[in-house]
């Protein structure tokens, strides 16, 4: 579908006013989509209306509107939310294991001759996000179960304050992945706090495939 445009938000946003409210609008990175730029074209005449681009998509934007749930619930109100979630996003960490390179060729991120490759060799590949917000490589690491351990390892280092940690693990169709990655990481972090676990959408699934699984949560400095 095509990204919502401003008087679809401006839709909302009438409603949200009429009602007394306030509100925090959390979008897609701007890289990524013109929604972003849609909400603030269409809240420009509202003061009552704040747009945060997560610079980060899918799980990324996710964590911070859990977040954001979680501040407002606690009686933040919306300018200060606003204001916090642009620092927090600084804070976003992903790492997610694909299951084959199949998928990232078809949509033209690699050559065929490299997935061919990485499938002979049996290579999955890790992804994460770079300190601009882009994902990229991190590491290939031969067979399924290395790569779960790799990116176990990779989270427990980089998780901040485990026992008030918000972590969150996304699957496209290996559910039993997912849960070996939250045992992996509850044995290395036993003080951590909840796991969120929630299926692949379909728009990021079409680009990562079936048998990926991710996790998300808001950690240290940015890896690379």
């Amino acid at each position: 579908p095509s990204q919502a445009t401003p008087a679809a938000f401006q839709s909302v946003f009438d409603e949200v006013t009429r009602a007394g409210d306030s509100a925090v609008v959390i979008t897609l990175a701007s890289q990524f989509s013109g929604t972003y730029q849609s909400a603030c074209i269409a809240a420009e005449d509202y003061e009552n209306i704040y747009v945060v681009d997560s610079r980060t998509a899918a799980i990324g934007s996710g964590i911070l509107a859990e977040y954001a749930l979680r501040c407002a619930e606690q009686g933040m109100e919306a300018g200060a939310l606003a204001a916090l979630l642009k620092k927090k996003r600084e804070d976003v960490r992903l790492f997610a294991l694909l299951d084959t390179l199949e998928y990232l060729r078809r949509g033209g991120r690699i050559g065929a001759m490299a997935a061919t490759v990485g499938t002979m060799l049996d290579l999955k590949p890790i992804i994460t996000e770079n300190r601009e917000g882009k994902l990229v490589s991190s590491d290939k690491v031969r067979g399924r179960k290395a790569a779960l351990r790799l990116i176990a390892d990779k989270a427990a280092e980089n998780i901040d304050d485990p026992a008030q940690a918000m972590t969150i693990i996304l699957h496209a169709d290996a559910p039993e992945d997912a849960a070996r990655l939250e045992a992996m990481l509850r044995e290395r972090v036993p003080e951590l706090g909840e796991i969120q676990t929630y299926y692949v959408g379909p728009v990021i699934g079409a680009h990562c495939g079936p048998g990926t699984v991710a996790i998300c949560f808001f950690g240290k400095e940015r890896p690379c």
